[in-house]
C-alpha cells in the first residue's frame, strides 16, 4: 500500500469529490453552520480565487484535503 499524500494544483474533475470531503467533514461539527461546502464553491466563483493557489491532498488515489489561499484586499 501507498502510504504517501500528494498534494497537487486541483483541477475541475476534483470539485465534486473536494465538495462531498467538506460537507461530510463538517456535518457533525457543533460550531459549523453545515454550510462550509458552498463557502468553497461561492470563493471559487469570486474575483478573489486563486486557482494555482488551490491545492488537494491525495493519499490513494482518493482526496483527502483542500488548501485554498485567496487573495485579500
Amino acid at each position: 500500500m501507498n502510504k504517501t499524500i500528494t498534494i497537487r494544483q486541483e483541477t475541475k474533475k476534483d470539485r465534486i469529490s473536494v465538495y462531498n470531503l467538506i460537507k461530510e467533514t463538517f456535518k457533525n461539527i457543533e460550531y459549523s453552520n453545515k454550510d462550509e461546502h458552498n463557502l468553497v464553491e461561492r470563493l471559487r466563483k469570486s474575483k478573489s480565487f486563486i486557482p494555482e493557489l488551490s491545492l488537494v491532498a491525495e493519499f490513494n488515489k482518493k482526496i483527502v484535503g483542500l488548501y485554498c489561499l485567496p487573495r485579500l484586499k
